[in-house]
């Protein structure tokens, strides 16, 4: 009798000590990261990249709505990093993305924290308030009326606050702007996912500005659209209309972009090869236009789309015989891409180096973090079974 509880003893604090030492080893900071308040929180990496990513990068100074911009969205006025005034001058990518950070860090992350005041959040839901703010400027109550927040408070459900999201502050003098309501989406993505819609291995290629209205570059037939994993759809379940008008979220240096379509009386948001939009790709290139100058929706120059001015900052992506593919500015908010007669630009301006066309999709080599719990857990119950049998 004596022997069994011994042996019983024996298991019985094996198993303790087991169980003390899964427990002491489980990621609490990370479980418990729901319990803080945005007091507790800077906008993170992710959230940096995130906002980049929306907001593009113009290297020169643009018409942004009702001000001056230029970097990664920031107003030409004045900066601690370096001073800007309106009119034509340029900045770097690593200058611009310091003015942003410290705007951000300055400004917008505190505006944030001000009109959450004790809501307990994330890091990433935090970052899609910052975004927010950054785009709008966040006011005095723009954060706090905010659907997202409403959400927070528990006033919401998720369901309730995607929908009342998806419309908030998505105007540019009174016009509703899909390149916006596109944004809010991804911001609610960002916000209620945990992370970033941005497929995690895609890198955004910031020399194209975004949101660009485009349409196909083909005229005739469907555009094939692929999922996250790149696997592509039928073509017989979904696909872009040749004439369809769509909307370019964020452009891939792996050679796909990001893509809003028109789909009967909705839209879908999937992934397309660049060359789909940008079949004659040259290394993005920017140009100031000296002249007032009509865009034409593809390069045999028939279908006019709109026009560019003598004060605009565009970026050359694309050539085509006689023609040159542009983004180029529009003075509500967003780019266009379309072609313009090549002779508009001097020949000595020309970028000659082609973009590297091959669509390779990327594959991670993370582990995930499940599969490395459960693999733990696995070994736990072979050292229970063990002892078990002892």
């Amino acid at each position: 009798m004596t022997k069994i509880r011994k042996s019983f003893l024996t298991k019985a604090v094996s198993l303790l000590l087991i169980l003390v030492m899964m427990i002491s080893i489980m990621p609490f900071a990370e479980i418990s990261v729901s319990a803080k308040t945005s007091a507790d929180f800077s906008i993170s990496d992710n959230g940096i990249a995130f906002i980049c990513a929306r907001e593009g990068f113009h290297s020169n100074c643009y018409k942004d709505n009702t001000q001056s911009s230029i970097g990664y969205g920031t107003k030409c006025t004045g900066s601690s990093v370096q001073p800007h005034t309106s009119g034509s001058h340029s900045i770097t990518r690593e200058r611009a993305l310091a003015e942003m950070k410290s705007q951000v860090d300055s400004t917008y992350s505190p505006r944030v924290r001000c009109q959450t005041t004790g809501i307990t959040m994330n890091q990433t839901q935090f970052d899609a308030l910052v975004s927010l703010c950054y785009n709008t400027g966040g006011g005095t109550t723009i954060i706090s009326n905010s659907p997202l927040v409403k959400y927070l408070r528990g006033s919401y459900s998720e369901s309730q606050a995607r929908t009342a999201y998806s419309c908030y502050y998505v105007k540019s003098g009174g016009t509703t702007l899909q390149g916006l309501i596109n944004r809010r989406n991804a911001e609610a993505d960002l916000f209620f996912s945990g992370s970033s819609p941005d497929p995690v291995d895609f890198e955004i290629d910031t020399r194209y500005p975004t949101p660009i209205t485009a349409y196909p570059a083909a005229n005739s037939g469907k555009i094939t659209v692929y999922n996250n994993s790149l696997t592509a759809y039928s073509q017989s379940t979904r696909f872009i209309a040749w004439d369809d008008k769509c909307t370019i979220n964020a452009i891939y240096t792996n050679g796909y972009c990001n893509v809003t379509y028109p789909s009967g009386n909705s839209t879908h948001t999937e992934f397309v090869k660049t060359s789909d939009f940008i079949p004659n790709g040259v290394t993005p290139y920017s140009w100031h236009s000296n002249e007032n100058k009509n865009t034409f929706i593809r390069s045999d120059l028939n279908s006019l789309f709109g026009s560019i001015s003598s004060s605009d900052y565009c970026t050359i992506v694309g050539k085509n015989g006689n023609t040159i593919q542009i983004i180029y500015p529009l003075d509500a908010g967003g780019f266009k891409l379309g072609w313009v007669d090549a002779t508009v630009v001097p020949a000595s301006d020309f970028p000659t180096p082609m973009i590297d066309t091959l669509h390779h999709p990327v594959t991670s080599t993370h582990t995930l973090p499940s599969i490395r719990w459960a693999t733990l857990m696995v070994k736990c119950f072979l050292m229970i079974d063990a002892l078990l049998l002892l």
